[in-house]
């Protein structure tokens, strides 16, 4: 009868436990790398979606916000349907505002109608007078209240762009027709980190009346 020899040689104890040990030492490896990963993309998130509201807020302020409550009354008043602006919610440089109140191109029907985009208690919000009727409330148009434990305006400021005749030559009595608008704002990406976008840009009035070009 041939008897068949096998190599029963198995792992010794010493070899199973550095395979384990080398096994976990790679799995929390990648784990860290994950985690890591994830971190960096909400905080990425993060600032691109604080990028997106801000934008998409000097957008309202420049095109406006609707108001009305039928559709047939609803108007988007902003800086470039305005037919007059005026600084409000003045700071203690001369000249810089934090608000800004717009006439609407149908005052003259209703010469006490506005809209006021302006900063209060660390939102933007925006209040009008439409049609001779008050909004119920102010609206809050940036942060989102569900942001606001993590977003900080850290300035939100308003100024006369042609001040000292910095673009072109007033007219006499000639009103304000175009604006600075200098727009920070902070988000908390981490227990003590922030990061800041920046915005400036100028807005004008579409029927501002231009005056001629000095000789």
């Amino acid at each position: 009868m041939t008897r068949m020899l096998f190599n029963e040689k198995g792992f010794t104890l010493v070899e199973t436990i550095a395979v384990i040990v080398m096994s976990s030492i790679l799995i929390l490896t990648a784990a860290l790398g994950i985690g890591l990963f994830f971190k960096k993309y909400q905080e990425l998130n993060a600032y691109v979606d604080l990028q997106a509201d801000m934008a998409e807020f000097l957008n309202v302020l420049k095109y406006g916000h609707h108001i009305g409550s039928r559709s047939s009354d609803i108007e988007f008043l902003g800086v470039t349907s305005a037919k007059e602006l005026k600084l409000i919610n003045m700071t203690t440089i001369p000249g810089i505002s934090k608000g800004i109140e717009i006439k609407p191109p149908i005052s003259d029907l209703y010469p006490n109608d506005f809209v006021r985009y302006y900063l209060h208690d660390g939102y933007i919000k925006m209040d009008y007078r439409n049609r001779g009727t008050d909004s119920p409330s102010p609206t809050i148009l940036f942060p989102e209240k569900g942001k606001k434990d993590k977003v900080i305006i850290e300035d939100f400021l308003i100024s006369d762009a042609n001040a000292n005749d910095a673009i072109f030559t007033y007219k006499p009595e000639e009103k304000l027709c175009i604006i600075n608008v200098d727009f920070k704002a902070k988000i908390k990406i981490s227990q003590n980190q922030y990061k800041s976008v920046h915005y400036k840009t100028v807005m004008a009035m579409k029927n501002m009346a231009r005056p001629s070009p000095v000789p």
